[in-house]
């Protein structure tokens, strides 16, 4: 146990900072789980306190409607610049950026109306209000075949609280790697792809 009178034996809590523009201490959006989609970026979210952003450089959406063979839906946007707590969002943002990112807690109400109806939280097929395992049909945002934004992907086994999931037809899938040679051979204008070569893996659009 270590003496009180060692400067190391003190606890120091330092509070979350409320000013966006010239806080140090916030939450922000993992790079890794962005997915982008025409110059936008996309991820889930769900926490478990109300989150204050910046309507001017993030927007969230609830899922209104979902086309399940497809994993395609439509969204609606939150109003106001306070996600309520335990609302589970899409957010779309236009940076990378973590610091351009950044989101604090707070007490304050939302200060707009929440649209009622979220697919991602009010159904039991959908986003429940807890982790779940072995959810063998949970798919995770990504981009399908036509560029759109969708759930799919592979079948998730563990679905994470603070994120969220739609639970769609199994055979919705990742965009198929290609070799370049088919794609030049049978690629769809403005298809998008995964160009799988032997030196090389990029993204490549068809014109």
């Amino acid at each position: 146990m270590s003496n009180l009178e060692d400067e190391y034996g003190y606890w120091y809590i330092e509070p979350m900072d409320k000013n966006l523009e010239t806080c140090e201490n916030y939450f922000s959006l993992d790079p890794a789980k962005l997915v982008e989609v025409d110059g936008k970026y996309y991820t889930t979210l769900r926490t478990s306190w109300n989150i204050l952003f910046n309507p001017e450089q993030m927007t969230p959406y609830i899922v209104k409607s979902v086309d399940e063979t497809a994993g395609t839906f439509e969204m609606e946007p939150i109003t106001g610049n306070i996600i309520p707590a335990g609302t589970p969002v899409i957010i779309e943002t236009s940076s990378k950026d973590i610091e351009a990112n950044r989101m604090v807690p707070t007490t304050a109400a939302a200060n707009g109306a929440v649209p009622e109806g979220n697919l991602l939280q009010t159904s039991t097929k959908y986003f429940p209000n807890q982790s779940v395992s072995a959810s063998s049909n949970y798919k995770k945002l990504m981009v399908n075949a036509n560029g759109q934004l969708a759930f799919g992907g592979d079948a998730l086994t563990t679905v994470n609280g603070n994120e969220a999931y739609l639970s769609v037809a199994n055979e919705v899938t990742r965009i198929e790697k290609q070799p370049l040679a088919k794609i030049e051979k049978d690629g769809v204008k403005n298809g998008k792809y995964i160009v799988e070569d032997t030196l090389v893996v990029i993204y490549a659009d068809v014109d």
